[in-house]
């Protein structure tokens, strides 16, 4: 299960990351002043640091797009989500899964704007209900765009082993200040 969920969370980035890369190319042809520079890393950590709890892979992303060097690790913070589950017989279990941070490091033409800051579910809780926030887990994070005034992100918070999420954007400007919103998700049915 852990194996499959790993697989499935890199499946996803490099798709996400192979789309995106097509786009920073016919940007850079444009004639701004860098192409990108990428380096993606999955870091295996001791999973089995607490027994019964569903730990992920440290994901570390070093890039440089524009004028601004983007780094960020993401990974397991000291935060327990736990719910309860069916299995296949039947039977209630208790499921508990790592919660996970963030760590930016954002700099641009040489002026470091933000250095290791931690982002994690709490940094949204203007967005995600308080009686529920304890729930949901930050599941995605990834460089969405890179403009003259800031780095947009998208973000996924998520209750694990659901489709229960909130689809969030983040913009960082080169000041450092932080603008959160919500992205609507549109539903399409097929007749």
């Amino acid at each position: 299960m852990k194996k499959l969920l790993l697989y499935i969370e890199v499946l996803i980035l490099f798709i996400f990351f192979s789309c995106d890369r097509e786009k920073q190319r016919n940007v850079s042809n444009l004639g701004y002043k860098r192409d990108s520079i990428e380096r993606y890393e999955v870091v295996s950590e001791d999973v089995n640091k607490r027994k019964n709890i569903i730990h992920f892979d440290a994901i570390k992303v070093d890039t440089i797009i524009r004028d601004f060097h983007i780094s960020y690790t993401i990974q397991d913070n000291d935060d327990i989500i736990s719910r309860q589950s069916i299995t296949c017989e039947g039977d209630s279990i208790l499921l508990e899964y790592a919660d996970r941070s963030v760590f930016l490091n954002l700099i641009c033409n040489g002026q470091t704007i933000l250095s290791n800051k931690e982002i994690n579910k709490q940094t949204f809780k203007s967005i995600i209900s308080k009686d529920k926030i304890e729930e949901f887990q930050l599941w995605f994070f990834g460089i969405k765009e890179v403009e003259d005034e800031g780095v947009l992100f998208n973000i996924n918070i998520c209750i694990p082993d659901t489709d229960m999420c909130y689809f969030l954007a983040l913009h960082i400007s080169k000041k450092g200040n932080f603008l959160v919103s919500e992205i609507e998700m549109e539903e399409e049915f097929d007749d």
